[in-house]
């Protein structure tokens, strides 16, 4: 794995994991998080692929909770796993003032990071279980590149659903050179327009 933890245990409920890891301060911890992902993530055309954010409880880390998507409401579970961090998706600014005053360091490296490295090892698992079910990528892929299309096709995807943030010269350029289907649509709740990210954590948090 990307942090080479030992010893992992399941927490919250089987979606997040906890081990321990060779002790590490957490602003490094953060910077490797932030190289790691990136290296794992689509390249937009402007920016960076991964921005973290996180707060530093004061002491090193030696073991690790970790889970994708919105995790920071889950810092008392890693607390009582016995993790010095919790890296995660999402965390509000309570979540993160909680988390450091009960000693534990929070690092939040966003929804799409913690959660488009694993895209590969679930679409071998859903082509082995379900051969017969064609394969789409939904929008929460942020499939929003000519690159990301062309790899959610490189898994099997016969069909991808694009990022909602692009321009229709973009969604030109990708539906010329994608060898999958492409599905576009149109909407207009802007509270949720991010790709349909911030619905689904809502979602799966309530």
């Amino acid at each position: 794995g990307i942090f080479d933890m030992k010893n992992m245990e399941a927490f919250a409920e089987g979606c997040g994991r906890v081990g321990a890891i060779e002790e590490i301060a957490v602003p490094e911890l953060a910077r490797k998080a932030q190289q790691e992902l990136a290296a794992r993530c689509n390249q937009p055309k402007n920016g960076p692929a991964v921005q973290v954010k996180f707060v530093d409880a004061g002491k090193p880390v030696k073991r690790l909770a970790v889970i994708s998507g919105a995790g920071g409401s889950l810092f008392a579970d890693a607390i009582a796993m016995g993790a010095d961090c919790l890296l995660t998706g999402e965390a509000n600014h309570h979540h993160a003032i909680d988390a450091k005053r009960l000693g534990l360091s929070l690092i939040a490296a966003g929804h799409y990071a913690t959660e488009f490295p694993v895209t590969a090892a679930v679409a071998a698992k859903l082509r082995a279980a379900l051969p017969d079910i064609p394969l789409h990528a939904s929008t929460q892929m942020s499939l929003f590149t000519l690159g990301g299309a062309n790899f959610a096709a490189k898994l099997g995807m016969e069909r991808v659903v694009l990022a909602r943030e692009l321009s229709a010269r973009d969604i030109e350029t990708i539906c010329r050179a994608c060898p999958a289907e492409v599905e576009v649509f149109g909407h207009g709740a802007l509270c949720m327009c991010y790709s349909g990210q911030c619905e689904m954590s809502a979602v799966i948090g309530s």
